[in-house]
């Protein structure tokens, strides 16, 4: 490797002496080891990620959320996982939490499009309207699907925007829903101090990577001038 780029400077008109190429190489030799330790420290630093970087970015997401549709971390988490057993998922469940929400706060401006809809597949609307957040909406529908017939069923779910995997966990009833979501917040709590740290890590990262970015981008400042000097001269 340092060979070839000695020869390639060379041949682009650089005097290279036979002790430069030789510092040359040794300076290549000592920057490929660097490498090999570093990609060592790389492939075993997997596993501080997954404590750091992936587990900031998840908590910090359920954290936000939780903000934004006026829920509860630990709940958002237990209630996917209750209903990844059904095949479904978080991102599933907090797509369907998240619409709705939407729907209680159209409601609050006179929006009750979804009544009739809602009405018709054997869904009380005032179940969803009167609930105290969309978590608990969520799980009173669990009273209506456990008596509908499979047809009624598919009618609500289209209603409320939920998907195959959540007619499946609410048909189990309010109690049978209710107690594998519990097991759950007990077996993975989401717990208020976790979102905190998650969301002050990520906060710091950003301006971490900005402040690299600003030290580099001074130096890019100064350094791509000399090199399109050298282009040019080439």
């Amino acid at each position: 490797m340092a060979k070839v780029i000695s020869s390639l400077l060379v041949g682009l008109g650089f005097d290279v002496d036979q002790k430069g190429a030789k510092e040359f190489e040794g300076s290549i030799d000592s920057v490929k080891s660097k490498a090999l330790q570093l990609g060592s420290v790389v492939a075993g630093g997997f596993g501080l990620k997954a404590l750091t970087a992936d587990f900031a970015s998840s908590r910090d997401m359920l954290g936000k959320f939780a903000d934004t549709f006026g829920v509860l971390p630990n709940d958002v988490m237990a209630f996917g996982n209750a209903l990844a057993t059904e095949q479904g998922s978080l991102e599933g469940f907090m797509s369907q939490l998240e619409n709705l929400e939407r729907v209680r706060a159209r409601i609050l401006v006179g929006d009750v499009g979804f009544f009739a809809p809602a009405a018709k597949a054997g869904i009380d609307p005032n179940v969803i309207a009167n609930a105290e957040n969309a978590t608990d909406a969520y799980l009173a529908l669990a009273d209506s699907f456990s008596t509908m017939t499979t047809q009624q069923r598919l009618n609500a779910a289209e209603a409320l925007g939920l998907d195959e995997a959540s007619i499946r966990l609410l048909s189990k009833g309010r109690e049978g829903v209710d107690q594998l979501v519990e097991r759950f917040r007990t077996i993975r709590p989401v717990t208020e101090s976790s979102t905190e740290a998650a969301a002050e890590f990520n906060r710091q990262w950003v301006e971490f990577g900005q402040n690299i970015g600003s030290a580099t981008d001074s130096v890019s400042d100064q350094f791509l001038p000399v090199v399109n000097s050298a282009i040019d001269g080439i």
